[in-house]
């Protein structure tokens, strides 16, 4: 478990996003459909940013779906403030997407990490390591 071998990727195969490029402060700014559906010309990035929010914030070792919403509050309050969002009408949906990413960030982590026996704390700097020696715990014996 302590070899850290690299991840080699097959061609066409994304690896993870940096959200690195800067925008202006007024170009941070998303509009939703009517169904509370990100939108428009930085809809992607927004999501993006949002995906690695919640990858940084929402713990792994606990059950997405049953998450506190603690987590899911800080995380809106700033994606808020940041993509200057007036309403609170996505909000639910935006949790349930938070939600969902979560999951898929977890079931990502046991696919090429847990189930490779690898360190993904290598690969994502931002998970502790008591936290991902919980969760390789929690998917090695259920």
């Amino acid at each position: 478990m302590d070899e850290v071998r690299p991840i080699t990727r097959k061609r066409g195969q994304r690896g993870i996003a940096a959200f690195k490029k800067n925008y202006r402060p007024e170009e941070y700014n998303v509009k939703f459909n009517e169904n509370n559906i990100p939108n428009g010309g930085m809809s992607t990035q927004f999501m993006s940013c949002f995906g690695i929010n919640v990858q940084q914030r929402f713990p792994i070792d606990e059950d997405p779906g049953k998450v506190k919403d603690k987590y899911f509050e800080d995380l809106w309050l700033e994606a808020k403030k940041q993509w200057n969002i007036e309403s609170d009408d996505m909000k639910d949906y935006m949790k349930r997407r938070a939600v969902k990413l979560a999951s898929n960030f977890k079931s990502r982590l046991v696919s090429k990490f847990v189930n490779n026996e690898l360190d993904a704390c290598a690969a994502y700097t931002f998970i502790p390591r008591d936290v991902w020696d919980r969760f390789v715990t929690q998917k090695n014996y259920p």
